[in-house]
């Protein structure tokens, strides 16, 4: 995997602000009343494919155990998209992207759900002085919605022919060689890849005799990443994302560093004065974790900046800006899945004996190039059982798959 930087191009679509505007007061009425919820849909790079209005539950008013039983569904993870493409690119699979129309109304509900009518609704019986509806179907706002919307394409997609995996629950898989197709969903976007013999286009007609979807065609962006195909590979990145998050901390016109960490910021549990509003901290890391999906770069820095987010202080802050400094050196920074790689296992390890300034313990990383070892590797990163000493283990999640091909 070869990183690599896109080149410089207009920002397409940016969020306007009566967007955000419309889109927060109508947040802040659903407070209160069951709306007709304003959505977008989004195309490449992040700008508005078109609008969407929706009736949504106020699902914070449910009761566990009586509105509802259970409400997690599952989420695929990252590291097996990293790898779906890695696949992807080395197998020469085509790739396609589906979207489920109004996806949580088709999930069924085995709780008994009423829900008040919408204001300014009349019933046509003005004798009843309080009406209800009672809810056969999931609707938008529900607690249970997701998963029920999951478990009903669950059992679709396995009456099918396909097998669900078992390492994640978000991918399934029919068929082998040359017929084999392997199918990706999280929320209701969905993508498909397999060989040109495997027939693709039959399954999202068999699909979409099931549910209402719509065919986005080639695969171009997924959850955040901008994705791009060539005879050489494929890139990912995450432009769009990196250049919101700097205008959003207003470090767009910042003026760019080469290094991930300044030298002269010492990260310790005592320097600085602890900041008045942590949330500041917590939300700037928690944001910078998921850029790391595509920017194995940056990992090492936001793995130690994440360290403090209990207690963070001014210096951690500054740390922190100063790596959004480095992002706006490099916005367009890529990952590349080389079509013409080999399946081969190469390790690489490095340590920083004693580094820590607060346990004197070590930090040592290790990166695995191979993506058909990933869930034995990952084992590592739970138990950290790398040497007899303690050590502060690296999340090899995002090694794997980052460098993986």
């Amino acid at each position: 995997m070869i990183p690599q930087t896109l080149p410089p191009e207009d920002q397409a679509g940016k969020p306007k602000r009566l967007l955000i505007f419309l889109i927060t007061l109508v947040l802040l009425l659903g407070i209160q009343y069951p709306i007709l919820f304003l959505i977008t849909g989004l195309l490449m790079h992040g700008s508005v494919d078109k609008f969407k209005a929706r009736l949504v539950a106020r699902g914070y008013t449910q009761q566990e155990d009586i509105d509802y039983l259970e409400n997690i569904s599952p989420v695929v993870k990252f590291t097996t998209v990293r790898l779906f493409l890695c696949l992807a690119a080395v197998k020469h699979w085509d790739l396609y992207q589906l979207d489920a129309n109004n996806a949580f109304l088709n999930g069924d509900l085995s709780e008994e759900v009423y829900m008040a009518l919408p204001s300014g609704y009349t019933c046509s019986n003005p004798s009843l002085k309080f009406h209800v509806c009672m809810l056969h179907k999931s609707i938008y706002g529900l607690k249970q919605a997701s998963r029920q919307w999951n478990e009903k394409f669950t059992t679709a997609i396995l009456n099918v022919g396909f097998v669900q995996s078992n390492s994640d629950y978000s991918l399934f898989v029919r068929g082998s060689g040359d017929s084999l197709i392997a199918l990706l969903i999280y929320g209701y976007d969905m993508v498909i890849a397999g060989p040109k013999s495997a027939n693709i286009p039959a399954l999202i007609s068999d699909l979409g005799s099931i549910f209402r979807l719509r065919d986005l065609g080639p695969l171009k962006y997924f959850l955040g990443m901008e994705i791009a195909r060539s005879s050489s590979g494929i890139t990912v990145s995450q432009r769009s994302y990196t250049l919101n998050l700097l205008e959003e901390i207003s470090y767009s016109e910042s003026k760019p560093v080469s290094l991930t960490m300044d030298q002269k910021i010492r990260l310790n549990i005592e320097d600085g004065e602890i900041i008045s509003d942590p949330f500041q901290y917590r939300s700037l890391i928690v944001k910078l974790i998921y850029l790391t999906h595509t920017r194995p770069d940056i990992l090492f820095a936001v793995n130690r900046l994440s360290q403090f987010v209990s207690k963070p202080r001014t210096s951690d802050l500054q740390a922190t800006h100063y790596l959004l400094r480095f992002l706006k050196a490099s916005p367009g920074q890529i990952i590349f899945f080389s079509a013409h790689s080999y399946l081969s296992l190469k390790g690489f390890s490095d340590a920083d004996w004693g580094s820590c300034a607060d346990t004197r313990r070590s930090t040592k990383g290790v990166g695995i190039i191979s993506i058909i070892i990933s869930a034995h590797i990952l084992e590592l990163n739970v138990y950290g059982y790398l040497t007899d000493s303690p050590i502060k283990v690296i999340n090899l999640s995002y090694w794997i798959g980052l460098y993986g091909y």
